[in-house]
């Protein structure tokens, strides 16, 4: 008889932030996994973020490929709720 046990722990965060906080998230996320990461090494060390470096890029694409799209629907929102005011 063979018996296989598999233990699995799942985190899920969801995160709220302000406008002005997603677009700073967005501006530096623009930079790129890489570019980031290479200056945070270089000013800050590796020690902190090496190990969770892997995430951190799965978080900035993430972050790079959404959030842009959030913040359009916003400025359209803004820029069309202000065009009706004018009227």
């Amino acid at each position: 008889m063979i018996i296989q046990s598999k233990v699995t722990v799942e985190l899920k965060v969801t995160l709220e932030i302000s406008e002005g906080e997603a677009r700073a998230l967005n501006a530096l996320a623009c930079y790129g996994e890489k570019e980031f990461i290479k200056v945070f090494y270089e000013k800050l060390g590796k020690v902190y973020l090496e190990p969770y470096e892997k995430d951190l890029k799965s978080f900035l694409e993430k972050v790079r490929t959404t959030m842009p799209s959030v913040i359009d629907k916003v400025d359209t929102t803004r820029s069309n709720l202000l065009a009706h005011a004018v009227r």
